[in-house]
């Protein structure tokens, strides 16, 4: 049984290793690039400036272009670029209110109603009379106008203005308190 926890870490290190090894192999393949190098040698620097405007800057435009393409909707263009950063304060706060199962599975739920309503404009309704319900919020972000408030805020949030996300954070907050 003592091998039992050297035969995980062993796992863990290999897995890790992989992931590891890809991220090198696919910053060596564009690693002779114009732009890589530049955004390289600004890192080392430690000039965050000019290596946003090396790399992030680019690549945002590209995204951007993209993005203008498919949708009209600057929110929705938003959640498609920023989607991690979304989808994880989602997920956390799920986490906090109602247990980490299926937290997941529920912010993911959410961002695909959020990514429709921006898209099309049909307004997020949760249907809990469904025979699986593993994927819906069951205490927090159960409404249209939670989500969308909660969405809003980090938005601005996202953007340098806090004010809008600290308060539907406290509403969310309160409402679960029961207050």
């Amino acid at each position: 049984m003592s091998t039992l926890p050297n035969d995980i870490k062993r796992v863990l290190e290999s897995m890790l290793g992989a992931f590891a090894e890809e991220s090198q192999e696919a910053y060596q393949s564009v690693s002779s690039n114009e732009i890589v190098a530049k955004a390289v040698a600004s890192a080392k620097k430690g000039d965050y400036e000019q290596f946003y405007f090396s790399l992030h800057c680019p690549l945002d435009q590209v995204m951007d272009g993209l993005l203008a393409d498919v949708t009209h909707s600057p929110k929705a263009r938003f959640l498609l670029k920023n989607s991690r950063f979304v989808e994880s304060h989602f997920q956390r706060l799920i986490e906090e209110r109602e247990g980490a199962a299926c937290s997941a599975d529920k912010s993911r739920t959410i961002m695909h109603a959020l990514l429709r309503f921006y898209m099309t404009g049909e307004e997020i309704r949760f249907s809990y009379d469904q025979e699986f319900t593993y994927h819906l919020p069951k205490t927090v972000f159960t409404t249209h106008d939670d989500i969308v408030g909660y969405f809003m805020g980090l938005y601005q949030l996202y953007y340098g203005r806090p004010a809008a996300y600290i308060g539907m954070l406290a509403k969310i907050l309160q409402n679960e308190a029961g207050c």
